[in-house]
């Protein structure tokens, strides 16, 4: 039994290779499905960087207001 499969296109008679047809449509869907998780980890990583970045804002604001608070009461 042979391991290649081959059937012939119906309107023009092309010889057409089935397994090689198969791979294309699922290495065409394994990186259609691959790149979408890749981007909704993106999203997710760019959402964690910007919570991140506010918290870093915030502590600083909080450190400013508890240094200036300090000199004022030191004066």
């Amino acid at each position: 039994m042979p391991s290649e499969k081959t059937t012939h296109c119906p309107n023009c008679g092309v010889e057409i290779d089935v397994n090689e047809l198969l791979y294309q449509e699922l290495e065409t869907k394994a990186k259609a499905e691959m790149s979408a998780q890749i981007n909704t980890e993106r999203k997710k990583l760019a959402e964690k960087t910007t919570a991140i970045e506010t918290q870093a804002q915030q502590l600083e604001t909080t450190i400013s207001e508890r240094l200036n608070h300090a000199l004022a009461t030191e004066k």
